[in-house]
């Protein structure tokens, strides 16, 4: 057994000599599959590359769920949300090239399992660093930047708001295209909000708040600090924040802790290196907003299209089927 091997877990593995079904066109069970190698970890997931043992043997990624730690967490209702809103955008007139599809959940007595969309390349966040000076070029930048803005339309076009964009969320297919991926922090707006309930050691007191921090302490906004309800130009402000990360291999906010960087997020306490491209300085500064609606994209301010419309974005092929992707 090699050592990729030894590393899946015993209910992952597949018999050697068990040979694929010829028949077959749904998946039943984890041993539908030939789990092979781990590519990735969450706080309560890990993620295997694996393929089909059936039909045409196709790759997907495999995320797998400890329900131990899941209920430990008191995360059944975020799971149980990120795996409706996947289901709801793999539909066929929901599903788009740039978004992470779901293929299937499943699920043993231990574990629950997401079949997904796998991405050969990997995330943007470990490509950036592999990258000659560990950031991209202004076509490069522009290119994922725009293909970003396009699966956010799309995401948020049927209520879904991201809520963790970040290049460690972005993947990117072989054929160089990305995948938005990573939906745990996202909210449906098309399902009804848990109403605030009582504490109950004081049912007479405030209620707990509304809204609640999710996300990525570099990439979260000043209203989601503020505990108030995140709207679409969340995933704006994360937008701006990427397209810096992209041009400098750095965050635009960071600090010693998660207290002074939420202060610095407050206070718009960041600063352009000397060598940054112009029109990439105005898009970043137009969307690092502290005021929502006055945020570049926000309905106030023309909606999506006059996002699109900024000069960064100059020359930008919105058509999905005829964008070609610069080699990173």
């Amino acid at each position: 057994m090699d050592e990729d091997a030894e590393l899946i877990p015993e209910n992952l593995r597949r018999p050697a000599d068990e040979p694929a079904s010829t028949s077959k066109k749904t998946p039943t069970s984890i041993k539908d599959y030939n789990v092979i190698k781990e590519i990735g970890e969450g706080s309560i997931s890990t993620v295997y590359y694996a393929k089909e043992m059936f039909g045409d043997r196709r790759e997907v990624a495999v995320k797998s769920c400890q329900k131990r730690r899941i209920l430990r967490d008191k995360l059944v209702d975020a799971v149980m949300r990120e795996k409706n809103i996947l289901a709801r955008l793999s539909t066929a007139e929901n599903m788009h090239a740039f978004v992470v599809g779901l293929y299937c959940t499943l699920q043993d007595a231990e574990t629950l399992f997401f079949v997904v969309s796998y991405a050969q390349k990997g995330d943007l966040a470990t490509i950036i660093q592999k990258l000659p000076e560990k950031r991209m070029t202004f076509e490069q930048s522009r290119f994922y930047s725009a293909e970003l803005l396009a699966a956010l339309g799309h995401i948020h076009s049927l209520e879904v708001i991201h809520r963790d964009v970040k290049p460690d969320n972005i993947l990117v297919k072989a054929d160089g295209h990305i995948l938005l991926s990573d939906f745990g922090s996202a909210k449906d707006r098309t399902l009804p909000e848990k109403e605030p309930q009582p504490d109950p050691k004081n049912p007479d007191g405030p209620r707990k708040r509304r809204a609640s921090f999710v996300g990525t302490a570099q990439y979260v906004t000043p209203e989601m600090l503020q505990g108030k309800e995140a709207d679409e130009t969340c995933d704006f402000w994360a937008l701006g924040v990427t397209v810096f990360q992209f041009l400098t291999g750095k965050h635009c906010f960071h600090d010693e802790s998660e207290y002074l960087i939420f202060r610095r997020v407050q206070e718009l306490l960041y600063k352009f290196p000397d060598d940054f491209p112009a029109t990439a300085k105005s898009l970043v500064e137009a969307l690092l907003v502290v005021e929502p609606s006055e945020r570049l994209g926000s309905a106030a301010q023309g909606g999506i299209s006059s996002l699109k419309q900024h000069d960064f974005f100059d020359g930008v092929q919105w058509d999905p089927s005829k964008t070609r992707s610069p080699v990173c």
